[in-house]
């Protein structure tokens, strides 16, 4: 980083009045991370970068008569206009500011027990490009269908399947892809899925239950309604062709013998359903996941129910932070 950019964030070299406790707020932090054991200390050029960046907002917060720690995503972003944000302040460094700020306002949190305050994920609700800005191929943002793609596709996969020409191969697929899309279910979930897997209406809702898969837990999904009815059609012709005669209850077997369904057979099957609905190939059934979860963060669902739904994480869920721009259906 050269001496121009540093520049930008400096503070005060002595604390000014009222500044006190907040500057406390950042050493708290720093010593946190530099004293547990197992964690990578901070780097004394990388601390003082980011104490340059805090003093900043400290002395400005003062100022404005504003107190950090109840700090407003307006105020933040009247904080970045206020440091030339669009023309010396890179987004790639207005980002760095609000991931300190972040890290500092949920420590001090963690420490007092008080209520964490989120004025940096609501900001960046509105503002994605700031994240974007901050993608990097080992952390690239999650590929999705837009709303139009979202939509035909939906419109291709509840079509009444013509049983006189399609194959029973052809009801499978467009069963997978609307379990990934509909549910939000990986490639390796939807093969392991057998007939007990299918809840059916339990109080309006219907369910998939996803087997445990040395990656993630068992988990339940909520299906679609659309994607439900693709289901039934998919149960009706298995049972028109005897596969409840096999052994197992595979859902979606390879074959009427019953074989499951391998990894480069799947593949090739979502993406000739996705060419046949008029989309492009690429990203196969993990776009079609993201898609769900995008589609369920955009109505409000909260993030930890979203989170159970895909068997993951809560904080896996924040990758899709930089995306949602406002909380509303795409599909």
């Amino acid at each position: 980083m050269d001496g121009r950019t540093l520049d930008l964030f400096n503070g005060p070299q002595q604390p000014e009045p009222g500044t006190s406790q907040f500057l406390a707020m950042f050493e708290a932090w720093v010593g946190a991370k530099t004293g547990k054991g197992g964690r990578r200390p901070l780097r004394e050029e990388s601390a003082a970068v980011y104490r340059d960046m805090w003093q900043a907002l400290v002395k400005w917060s003062v100022g404005e008569g504003i107190s950090v720690v109840a700090i407003t995503e307006t105020e933040l972003e009247t904080f970045l206009r206020s440091r030339g944000e669009t023309t010396e302040l890179r987004e790639r460094y207005a980002w760095r500011v609000l991931r300190l700020v972040e890290l500092v306002l949920h420590h001090h949190a963690r420490s007092t027990g008080e209520a964490s305050n989120d004025a940096v994920a609501r900001l960046l609700q509105t503002r994605p490009e700031i994240g974007y800005s901050n993608a990097t191929m080992k952390d690239e943002l999650p590929e999705f269908l837009d709303a139009a793609d979202a939509r035909a596709l939906v419109n291709y996969l509840t079509t009444p399947i013509d049983l006189g020409s399609a194959t029973w191969q052809d009801a499978r697929n467009r069963c997978a892809v609307a379990l990934h899309l509909g549910a939000g279910l990986t490639p390796s979930e939807v093969r392991a899925l057998s007939l007990s897997s299918v809840h059916g209406r339990e109080r309006g809702i219907r369910k998939i239950r996803a087997p445990a898969n040395g990656t993630v837990l068992e988990h339940e999904a909520p299906l679609a309604g659309w994607a439900w009815r693709v289901l039934e059609s998919w149960l009706r012709v298995r049972k028109e062709h005897r596969f409840g005669d096999l052994p197992q209850d595979i859902l979606l077997p390879a074959t009427k013998a019953g074989r499951v369904w391998g990894k480069t057979g799947h593949y090739g099957a979502v993406g000739q359903v996705l060419s046949a609905a008029g989309l492009p190939e690429a990203g196969g059934a993990y776009r079609l996941r993201h898609t769900f979860a995008l589609r369920q963060l955009r109505r409000g669902r909260a993030h930890a129910d979203v989170a159970a739904w895909l068997g993951v994480e809560e904080k896996v869920i924040g990758r899709y932070r930089w995306i949602i721009a406002a909380p509303v259906d795409v599909v």
